[in-house]
């Protein structure tokens, strides 16, 4: 019995690997710590809380496997106990959360460099990044495995990255100096009425705060640049149109020419009643034009070609004389040689957008003067032909048999090249001065003959001499009521239109004057006003605008 009892103990004794399983445990342990050390992806802080981790599986699971009564619970305890180490989690949340600091840092470096934005606009996108910061790292830290914490990382950085860098203080303040500079324009704008004033002042105002409102809106910098653009460009483009004014000079210019056809002579009242009617409904259906145009050159256009249009009806005169306006001189030319288009041209100053459409040259075949006709396209489309004086002179200077005019010299051994000098003489006789500038003329046409009369001028002498003269046609071209030329057949040579508060004044004197030149030359229209836009309008300046012009000749005077 005894026998059979020890035989059955001894049968039962456990057959428990316990140290073979443990052993295991260790082995799954180093591998463990190996793969922990070796992960990029881990801070050294996430590497001591991994590690920290296995060693705790592992006692864990060691304490199990001492617990077994059996082989089969140790086994089952050694292949939980290496599943748990395997499933300690190497997740990198300190390494992920410092990479978001990283975009932090890039992206506040391009807010403050970014010269769009104002401090405002700065501290504002600052505050955007530091939220999305906060925001990602709480969610990283959320995470319970890698995968999760990449996933956290690349959408916080994207949201650092989607700050939006919006200058809109700073696109605010383009607007702000664009309406500035818009309101002071108009302000020294002298062709608007204070009530014009107003109202485009308060036009530049309202595009400006509609600018500033699409900034508001806008959601990105692109959005902000195009709306600045749009902003700026509605400002710049408030017309400034001058109407009450140039209305006003309307009515200055007709009661001007009211009072001249008042004073003509000439006129029965039949025919005075039939042209202040016409000078009227002229001026009514400007004003209507005026009314309806959409910028400040059309009304300019309107007012110019009113004014001459008037003249037209009323004095039977030229319309408009652009050769007065755009010839600035004669062309001298030696007889036989070839005249070009370039001298004739720099005779001519051209505004902007006006085009030469031809140039028509004289032959120099014979001394005398001449015209060279020039061709040229106007903005609006209008065809115009100029005329520039030109005066062909003998080789030797020996005056202008061709034309018996010697300047009161023959100048028969001259030395010095004197073309120009002889040419001079001729421009500077072919005018009439008021009878102060002609005492003036008369002594300097005087010393010119002398010295083109002079064998044993020298060069210097002959240059200076004409300098003197076109020093003097300039002085007189610059001023108004001094000179009118005589634009005989023969010679068209440029004029002064007067354009004066005087010249209005003395109306009836202005006429009688007329009445008796026409005898001997044709004349440009005499408009008076009181108004200086008139006065720009009836000059120079209506030239530079290169506008069309209106009217053509006037018929010959019956008692010419």
């Amino acid at each position: 019995e005894k026998e059979t009892a020890g035989k059955q103990a001894i049968s039962n004794v456990a057959e428990i690997g316990k140290e073979q399983a443990k052993s295991e445990i260790d082995k799954a342990v180093a591998t463990k710590l190996q793969a922990i050390e070796g992960n990029a992806k881990l801070s050294e802080a996430d590497k001591a809380k991994a590690k920290e981790a296995v060693r705790t599986a592992a006692d864990a699971a060691k304490s199990e496997i001492e617990q077994a009564t059996d082989q089969a619970t140790v086994e089952e305890k050694e292949t939980a106990g290496k599943q748990a180490i395997s499933n300690v989690a190497e997740i990198g949340k300190e390494q992920a959360k410092s990479e978001i600091d990283k975009a932090v840092a890039t992206k506040l470096q391009a807010i403050e460099g970014n010269a769009k934005l104002s401090e405002a606009d700065k501290a504002k996108a600052k505050l955007a990044v530091k939220d999305a910061a906060d925001a990602a790292k709480s969610e990283i830290d959320q995470a319970a495995d890698q995968a999760t914490v990449e996933e956290k990382e690349t959408a916080g950085k994207q949201a650092i990255s989607a700050v939006a860098e919006v200058g809109k203080e700073q696109a605010k303040s383009e607007i702000d100096k664009a309406a500035a500079a818009k309101v002071q324009a108009i302000e020294g704008n002298a062709k608007l009425s204070e009530a014009e004033k107003s109202a485009a002042k308060a036009a530049a105002k309202k595009a400006a705060e509609d600018a500033k409102k699409a900034i508001d809106a806008s959601t990105s910098q692109a959005e902000v640049d195009a709306n600045v653009t749009k902003g700026t460009d509605s400002i710049s483009s408030v017309a400034e149109v001058g109407k009450d004014q140039a209305k006003s000079a309307l009515d200055s210019a007709l009661s001007a020419k009211e009072t001249a056809i008042d004073n003509n002579v000439k006129l029965s009242d039949t025919e005075k009643s039939a042209a202040k009617a016409a000078a009227k409904q002229a001026a009514d259906d400007a004003k209507k034009a005026i009314d309806a145009a959409t910028t400040q050159a059309e009304v300019d256009r309107v007012l110019r070609n009113d004014i001459y249009k008037d003249d037209a009806a009323i004095n039977e005169v030229e319309a408009f004389d652009l050769s007065s306006l755009l010839v600035n001189g004669f062309v001298s030319v030696k007889q036989g040689e070839t005249l070009t288009d370039q001298e004739v041209l720099s005779k001519v100053n051209l505004p902007k957008d006006v085009e030469v459409i031809k140039v028509e040259k004289p032959t120099t075949s014979a001394l005398g003067r001449l015209v060279a006709k020039v061709t040229l396209k106007l903005s609006d489309g209008s065809v115009e032909e100029i005329n520039v004086p030109v005066e062909v002179v003998a080789p030797q200077n020996h005056g202008n048999e061709g034309n018996g005019a010697n300047n009161g010299a023959t100048n028969t051994d001259a030395k010095a090249d004197k073309a120009k000098l002889e040419a001079a003489i001729h421009q500077l006789d072919e005018f009439k001065f008021d009878t102060e500038t002609a005492k003036e003329a008369n002594a300097l046409s005087a010393d010119a003959k002398k010295v083109f009369a002079n064998a044993a001028a020298s060069q210097a002498e002959v240059d200076a001499m004409v300098k003197r003269i076109e020093d003097f046609m300039t002085k007189v071209a610059s001023s108004t009521d001094h000179a009118t030329p005589a634009n005989d057949q023969a010679a068209q040579t440029p004029a002064v239109a007067p354009a004066t508060t005087q010249a209005a004044a003395n109306a009836s004197q202005t006429v009688s004057a007329q009445a008796n030149a026409r005898k001997a030359a044709k004349e440009l229209p005499n408009t008076g006003t009181v108004n200086s836009t008139v006065a720009m309008v009836a000059a120079a300046a209506s030239a530079v605008l290169g506008l069309g012009l209106a009217g053509r000749r006037r018929k010959e005077d019956e008692e010419a």
